[in-house]
């Protein structure tokens, strides 16, 4: 910007070398970039700049809010203490400029802070055409949480009876939906004839065509605004269609025709602006030290070459990571890979992957079952034998985003798949066991070819295509969905109730079946601590549906046949179905090579898996119930029903405490653990298809450990209750994610998490006096020093609180 007035002419002089990073959006890139950056730079100044009045919060689930799947507190994206925990400074106000040259912002204030580092991430608006009566009230975007609130205050006043609804994208689609889950009649505009076009075919779009007017949507295609009229309040009271010449009555009209980046504030900067800010793979732009990432920036498409905008959640948290630890010396890099898009329609659920139209020379695989039978559409698009596109259309309960994501991997991987091109649509074909196989043979390949011998491509490992896991013989039975979290918990049974009654101190007795003891008296932690000796274990036992009670012993054979330990009456149980058998971990269930499979808590199992106390088994039509409950030795306890020496640090570094589940265990060393399937992003990798990509994070903050969900699809629990805000976890506590129970076992640092200390300053001393913290809601993560003899909190601008 060269020599603008009112800019000053030196940097501010700092009393240490520390670094200055300025970030500009307080959403998933500037949380997630602050994160990273403290982690690699404990004592840089980091300051959050933001002119919207809440934190930062999940933009993608206000539609959840909408329909009432969520609370208001469980929208927003970072714990109470986020800004305080990681010394992150948040400043409510508006950047309107910047100068690169003397590395200057301007603020709506006037005042002007410099920076070393900067990211901007001051995200996209939604857009909103010009046209009279736009100011009308009822006319609105939907975009913030404000927005949200708007709609729920008019449902629940009564005021808001029907809305008029345009675009055609996905946003258009969730509000839609969120309307009239809460009996709001909607008339949905679309300018053309399909949904979607770049992401959906014309079959697909069809079939949310007929679902949307099933459930009662007024759609109107090929359709557009003519005008509108307002009343004597000034309020929206219809609307008039082009085409139709139709005036509808109305007291909302919503617009969710796409977005427009944020970059009017850097006109005559030095950083490069075309529809965004195009960035390079470690989110650089063309200025040294500016940063950018999410809605406002533009990446390059692998596909075109050219640079696009994603408008995403998830992308935007990928953003802000890699520019965060590049901000801070690190080195990490990010590229637009194969794009995965998904989302949901009432009772249908919808994943598209990568290049879902085809092009004259790709072959397409389609399932699409004739009239009257289930409601699916499925869509494979081969090139030259590698699938590289996917449409997944179905009922909820067949889980289409589960294999959506296992199919995106497979895309992501380039590899030749024409073998099994036939069986990727059968629920019972096991993609990710396929993919673990590509994966082995291609590292086995170049092994092999390093010492000079003849490398052979990796489709020959399917020379004879095999389904994993599928039935060769009887009757074909739909995929079993993830269990759904509205109608109990996920992962937790009724027949679990024996672990869910327990107290706490009894809780944190128990042993997950996969605690061994080591020789030398360690429990196998690492940490050195004294086990308390081998867990004992109770009788096991099957319950069946009508209450009879089956003992387990050494080994159990089930099926239909009369000679089976266990025979059951069940047309679609094999001869020998499943065998149970006690080894040294507890009882294994393994699958004998049955027509219709095992499901272990309605997951189909591939390999044999050890058994855990209330879990459930289908065979077929048949329900099993398997209980044994599994304690250790009591030790010693204090007063609160907890060992008097809690967990030590490992040799690593401090423990915040320990997670142990049938799989594995995870010492808590960093102040965030993500819990997911995600294997880059997530800390504890869980392979269980009802866990989301990114379901849960463990961190550790004032004193004490606490769990939060991550908007995940079937949610978290802590023993028997919903994980709505950060949960603070007890020694003993069961984390439940999805179908995993991770125990929670507290470390001294954390197991006196209700002993508050005072709070600190940056340099260490005692803050004077007392301060009143929010910890849900607007102003959350912010604090407020008590200083008068009187202070009013309410909306007005007088009060000591606003």
């Amino acid at each position: 910007m060269g020599t603008s007035t009112g800019w000053a002419c030196e940097r501010d002089e700092r009393a240490s070398t520390m670094t200055t990073y300025s970030i500009i959006g307080d959403g998933a890139v500037g949380t997630t970039a602050a994160f990273y950056i403290r982690r690699h730079d404990p004592n840089g100044r980091i300051t959050i700049y933001s002119d919207e009045p809440t934190p930062a919060y999940y933009r993608a689930a206000l539609t959840n809010y909408l329909m009432g799947e969520l609370t208001a507190q469980q929208l927003f994206a970072v714990p109470p203490d986020f800004y305080q925990q990681f010394r992150v400074e948040r400043v409510h106000t508006r950047v309107t400029e910047i100068n690169t040259d003397q590395r200057r912002l301007r603020l709506s204030t006037g005042e002007t802070p410099s920076y070393d580092k900067l990211l901007i991430g001051a995200g996209a608006r939604s857009r909103m055409p010009e046209f009279p009566g736009a100011e009308l009230g009822g006319v609105k975007v939907l975009r913030t949480m404000q927005d949200a609130r708007y709609v729920m205050d008019g449902i629940q006043s009564g005021r808001l009876r029907h809305a008029v609804i345009v675009g055609g994208g996905i946003l258009g689609l969730e509000w839609v939906a969120g309307l009239r889950t809460r009996r709001v009649g909607v008339s949905y505009i679309i300018r053309g004839n399909e949904f979607m076009p770049a992401l959906l075919d014309q079959a697909a779009s069809d079939l949310v065509k007929s679902r949307m007017r099933h459930y009662g949507v007024d759609l109107r295609t090929n359709e557009e605004l003519d005008d509108v009229f307002g009343g004597p309040d000034g309020h929206l009271q219809a609307v008039k269609l082009k085409n139709s010449g139709e005036v509808v009555e109305a007291q909302m009209l919503g617009f969710a025709i796409g977005i427009v980046p944020n970059t009017e504030f850097l006109e005559g900067s030095k950083i490069k602006v075309k529809r965004g800010i195009p960035v390079d793979h470690r989110m650089r732009t063309n200025v040294d030290g500016v940063y950018a990432g999410g809605d406002i920036a533009t990446v390059a498409d692998p596909v075109s070459g050219a640079m696009r905008g994603l408008g995403l959640w998830e992308p935007a948290r990928h953003h802000g990571r890699t520019a965060g630890i590049n901000m801070a010396g690190g080195e990490a890099s990010w590229d637009l890979k194969v794009q995965y898009n998904a989302t949901r329609l009432y009772d249908l659920d919808l994943a598209a992957i990568g290049e879902t139209k085809e092009k004259p020379a790709d072959e397409v695989v389609v399932e699409f079952p004739e009239k009257g039978a289930a409601i699916s559409y499925k869509k494979l698009v081969f090139r030259e034998g590698r699938l590289v596109g996917a449409i997944l259309l179905g009922l909820r309960k067949e889980n289409p985003r589960a294999r959506g994501r296992a199919l995106h991997k497979l895309v992501a991987m380039g590899a030749e798949c024409s073998s099994v091109r036939n069986e990727l649509l059968n629920p019972f074909f096991d993609v990710s066991r396929f993919i673990d196989s590509l994966k082995s043979e291609s590292s086995k390949a170049g092994a092999v070819a390093k010492t000079g011998a003849v490398r052979t491509d990796v489709s020959s490992i399917m020379d004879r295509p095999k389904i994993f896991g599928a039935p060769e013989a009887g009757p074909a039975r739909p995929d079993t969905p993830a269990p759904d979290v509205a109608s109990r918990p996920v992962g937790v049974t009724e027949a679990r109730s024996l672990s869910m009654l327990m107290t706490r101190a009894e809780a944190a007795a128990v042993v997950p079946l996969d605690e061994r003891q080591t020789p030398g008296g360690s429990s196998g932690n690492g940490n050195g601590a004294a086990a308390p000796g081998p867990a004992t274990r109770g009788a096991a036992v099957l319950r069946l549906e009508d209450g009879t009670l089956k003992t387990l012993g050494d080994v159990l054979t089930i099926g239909r046949g009369p000679d089976n330990g266990l025979a059951l009456d069940d047309p679609q149980v094999s001869s020998r179905h499943a065998e149970i058998r006690l080894g040294s971990d507890g009882h294994v269930i393994a699958d004998l090579e049955s027509s219709n499979g095992v499901l272990v808590d309605e997951v189909r199992i591939s390999t044999p898996q050890t058994l855990v106390d209330g879990q459930t088994i289908r065979l077929g039509q048949t329900r099993l119930t398997f209980s044994q409950q599994v304690t250790a030795p009591r030790a010693t306890t204090g007063p609160a029903g907890l060992p008097d020496e809690p967990l030590r640090p490992s040799a690593a570094g401090e423990s915040y405490g320990r997670l142990v589940w049938s799989g594995g265990a995870f010492d808590i060393t960093e102040p965030q653990t993500q819990i997911g399937r995600d294997p880059a992003e997530s800390d504890i990798n869980l392979d269980d298809p009802a866990v989301s990509w990114l379901h849960a994070e463990v961190g550790y903050h004032d004193g004490g450990c606490y769990v939060r969900d991550l908007g995940s699809s079937n949610g978290t629990y802590v023993n028997t209750t919903l994980v709505t805000v950060p949960h603070l976890l007890r020694n003993g506590d069961v984390i439940h994610c999805g179908t995993t129970d991770l125990t929670f076992t507290a470390s001294a640092a954390s197991s006196a998490a209700a002993d508050r200390t005072p709070e600190t300053t940056e340099d260490g001393a005692k803050s004077e006096g007392a301060r009143l913290r929010a910890e849900a809601g607007p102003l959350l993560g912010l604090s407020f020093a008590l200083s008068g003899e009187r202070v009013t909190v309410g909306r007005d601008d007088s009060c000591t609180i606003a």
